[in-house]
């Protein structure tokens, strides 16, 4: 997944798991690095696709809607936002993945 950062953002992920790495290792780390950037950049065919957006009746959701926006961690998601909303979204037209599980 580094490839689809630049090369100091990917080196700095690494450094941030606290694991300290001998200089070859981190040498070949970001050769390793170069060579996926370089993969990533090639990529070809799931762009430009529009995922089908579809709208939640408030009925269906109104229950789950009112436990996820009272969760702290969602309100932590919302600063700086101007808007949001809820839908239902086609993932399988998107290309994309989590940087960080939790």
């Amino acid at each position: 997944m580094l490839g689809f950062f630049n090369e100091a953002e990917a080196i700095n992920i690494i450094r941030s798991q606290g694991i300290p790495l001998a200089p070859e290792v981190e040498a070949k780390l970001s050769q390793d690095i170069r060579r996926a950037i370089e993969y990533v950049s090639v990529l070809r065919g799931r762009k430009g696709l529009m995922p089908r957006i579809r709208s939640i009746t408030e009925g269906d959701f109104a229950e789950r809607q009112s436990k996820l926006t009272s969760d702290p961690t969602f309100q932590e998601h919302l600063v700086g936002a101007t808007h949001h909303s809820f839908a239902m979204v086609e993932l399988r037209s998107f290309m994309l993945f989590n940087q960080i599980l939790t």
